[in-house]
């Protein structure tokens, strides 16, 4: 969201721009909290007990290259984690790198928060072949360029993650609702009725039993959200609304809905993007709960979907390992704005890039102290590597340069060429893979 934004919501909140709460789907959510108790631990709950089933399998079977796997639900000999941050457009890059990235693992469980919320669906079922007759309509701008893999054919789902963000414009993903003024009068800068759109177009029905049926395996795979009335972040179970799709085909195209709610109030910035209602569970007050984008509180998130000891809910003895692979959708850094005194922040400053400045402070320290917990308690228990996507800058792309094209983009905010620019990017780095931390040291897959 812009500082301009950010000032006029301030200054219209007492005069009464007032927004009537939607009537909200019916879904049964299955949710963790994701939060620190700074009195405590409150890492509560413990994920679905099949997932203690996946984690003892997955320590009996052998490692094999994911690329000659059909089967996601064979996990490799010690069991892999994937945690996808938030960032936005920068999720292009984290498209890029996985699907790039040789002998991928099939994951047990599969973590998402705002743009990783979007890819989590796709590194999940990873080399799981699409449908045969699975769309890629053209009018949503999803149709398959040429030469690229069809479904039937070799085509798997995680082929579809850079088809997600690749488009000719930004309208593919939002509509803008005017100015500024007019936006904090109607809720938000945007409206995400076109990325809405597209998601039902990628997630068919057969990805929802797809879904399913890898979690009746025990493997796992959440996404953020924040629900803005009792200002909690929580890990929203996505194979447990797969499981009710299969068990419950009367509700599945309900349960399809709902998977796609989550996805999208996981990717609703506040100001930015419309939030997503629904129908409050049994024993919360409230007719309807607001949910959006939990990068609010959490860039990313592993151990609340975990037992509060950091071990996969099991009743075994022993204190099983896991190995866990972060991907940061952003180059998890603030420019140092020192490097350029001709501009024109080194000559003057206001009041709205001062409240601009602030917000990318924050942003950039939630997203600094979730990963660093994340990776602290990964280390703990295995190996850990993570990637972000520092070094895009020099990345060519069709006669540029990937940082040219980010700053020409300014105020486009999902812009092609830069996006296409990162997917590239992404693909060199996850081609090696150029892992930035690796611990504890050792030779990664």
């Amino acid at each position: 969201m812009s500082p301009r934004l950010i000032m006029i919501a301030a200054l219209l909140a007492a005069t009464g721009c007032a927004q009537q709460r939607l009537a909200g789907r019916a879904c049964p959510l299955r949710t963790l909290p994701v939060e620190i108790d700074a009195l405590g631990d409150s890492s509560e709950g413990a994920p679905a007990a099949t997932y203690r089933a996946a984690v003892e399998a997955a320590a009996q079977s052998a490692l094999q290259p994911d690329r000659d796997r059909q089967n996601e639900s064979t996990p490799a000999a010690t069991p892999e984690n994937l945690v996808l941050s938030g960032g936005g457009k920068w999720g292009a890059f984290g498209a890029g790198f996985l699907i790039a990235w040789p002998n991928r693992p099939s994951f047990v469980a599969v973590t998402g928060v705002s743009t990783g919320a979007l890819q989590s669906t796709f590194a999940f079922l990873g080399n799981e072949p699409v449908a045969a007759d699975r769309a890629y309509p053209a009018a949503l701008d999803l149709a398959l360029p040429p030469g690229a893999p069809q479904p039937g054919q070799g085509r798997r789902y995680i082929d579809d993650l850079p088809l997600a963000y690749t488009f000719a414009s930004s309208d593919a993903i939002v509509t803008i609702l005017g100015n500024e003024l007019t936006a904090v009068r109607k809720g938000a800068a945007a409206d995400l009725a076109p990325l809405r759109r597209r998601l039902d177009a990628m997630i068919d029905p057969e990805t929802l039993r797809r879904v399913g049926t890898q979690g009746a395996t025990g493997r796992a795979l959440f996404v953020g959200v924040v629900d803005m009335d009792d200002g909690r972040a929580y890990a929203v179970d996505m194979t447990d609304l797969g499981r009710r799709a299969l068990a419950e085909p009367a509700d599945a195209e309900r349960y399809r809905q709902c998977y796609i709610d989550v996805m999208l109030a996981a990717s609703s910035e506040p100001l930015a993007a419309f939030p997503v209602f629904i129908a409050s569970q049994p024993g919360k007050p409230f007719p309807t709960r607001m949910y959006m984008d939990a990068g609010l509180r959490n860039g990313v998130f592993l151990q609340e979907i975990l037992r509060p000891d950091g071990t996969p809910e099991t009743a075994a003895p022993r204190r099983p390992r896991f190995n866990t692979s972060v991907i940061v959708n952003g180059p998890l850094a603030i420019e140092d704005r020192t490097l350029d005194p001709n501009a024109k922040w080194a000559s003057e400053w206001s009041l709205l890039s001062l409240v601009g400045r602030t917000k990318d402070m924050l942003v950039n320290q939630i997203y600094e102290f979730s990963v660093r917990r994340v990776r602290e308690f990964g280390s703990d228990n295995g190996i850990v590597r993570l990637r972000t996507a520092r070094g895009f800058e020099d990345q060519p792309y069709n006669s540029s340069t990937c940082k040219a094209l980010l700053d020409a983009a300014a105020g486009n905010p999902f812009p092609p060429p830069f996006m296409q620019c990162l997917i590239a990017y992404g693909r060199a780095a996850g081609a090696a893979p150029n892992w930035e931390f690796v611990s504890p040291p050792a030779t990664t897959p």
